[in-house]
This record gives structure tokens, sequence and C-alpha cells, in this order.
């Protein structure tokens, strides 16, 4: 039978040389590779991140330039300079170029096309930098219990709901003067009415 590799690859995940090896292996043998399209863009974002850290050379003009500044633009990074964060980055940035030359040079055969291209359905956003928590959502020195983040929507909701509450007669004035909607759910309609 056809040899199959499976291909993980999280931000988190460190460049090595075995990983090149391991694909190029897989090349040689002809066998399939199994991935997701977060291991793809994952791969995609390492590279954005190594090339944003390096230090343009000195002597490289035109198209490293031209290079470096498409992969940022397409993955929303602006082209920063900086120290490399990885250990041995300008290797990490050659096995990654070549991890990706491969993939491009590749077939690809997508399950659940309609999932992976879908604009609202797919990941719209590839996070770029070091992992951390959302805002709000770890406990802080005013609020010792997690989840505040989604507790004060929570909060907010149930304001707009309370018939007694002043924000949801504020709303039905808005509903009647055509600027604002509570149903099915509350928009505001006039940017005026608003901020007024």
């Amino acid at each position: 039978g056809l040899p199959v590799l499976t291909f993980r690859f999280t931000r988190n995940t460190a460049v090595t040389p075995d990983l090149l090896t391991r694909l190029v292996h897989a090349r040689r043998r002809r066998s399939a590779i199994c991935s997701t399209p977060q291991s793809v863009k994952s791969l995609l974002l390492r590279a954005a991140e190594l090339v944003s850290h390096k230090e343009p050379a000195a002597g490289r003009v035109g198209g490293g330039k031209k290079m470096r500044h498409r992969l940022l633009s397409a993955v929303g990074m602006a082209a920063e300079a900086g120290g490399l964060e990885e250990g041995g980055s300008e290797e990490a940035l050659d096995v990654v170029r070549k991890m990706l030359g491969l993939f491009r040079a590749a077939v690809a055969l997508i399950d659940e096309i309609d999932l992976v291209l879908h604009p609202l359905k797919s990941e719209l956003r590839w996070p770029c930098g070091p992992a951390r928590p959302l805002d709000l959502a770890e406990p802080t020195a005013t609020a010792s219990e997690p989840g505040l983040r989604w507790r004060i929507m929570g909060c907010l909701v149930d304001a707009l709901h309370d018939p007694a509450g002043s924000l949801h007669s504020l709303f039905e004035a808005g509903a009647r003067e055509h600027k604002a909607v509570l149903r099915p759910q509350p928009v505001v309609l006039d940017r005026g009415w608003y901020r007024a």
C-alpha cells in the first residue's frame, strides 16, 4: 500500500531539520501526506515570524525585500526588524522555506473543500507572536474569577432586555423613532442617536 505521513505543525512546534527530512523522505517514497489547514497555516505563520524578525542583509537588494514584503503582507504582519527569538533562526528559516517549497510543488487533495475555503467557516485571522490569553479572560487584580470578558457581555444583554431598566427604555424610544431595532437582536441604526 501507499505509505502515509501525518504532518502536524502548530505555532509552538520547534523547526528542526528532522521535519524537512521526513517530508523529503515522504516525497522520495511517493507517500501521501495527511495534514490539516491549521498545520499548513501554522507553517506559513512560522515562516512569516522568522522573516519578520530577520535583519535585512546589507548586500541584498530588490528581490529579497519584495519576497519578504509579500510574505508578511499575506499574513497581515508589518515588517519589523529585531532580534531572532528561535535559536539557529537562519537555519530554521531555511528549513521552513524548503518545507513550503515541497508543499508548493505537491498536489493537494482537499476533503470538505466547502468548509476549508468558506470565508466564514474557515479561520480568517492568523495570529502572530506569542500565544497569550484573551483580555479579561484570566483573573486580574480587580476580578479574582476568570471569565469576566463573557460575564460583561451577559450583564449588558441582561440590562438591555430588563423591561424596568433605563437602557431598555432608551432602546424602545429609539425603536419608536426608527433609530434602533430591538428584535430579533438589538441593532443601532443611527450613529448620531447612539452618540447622543
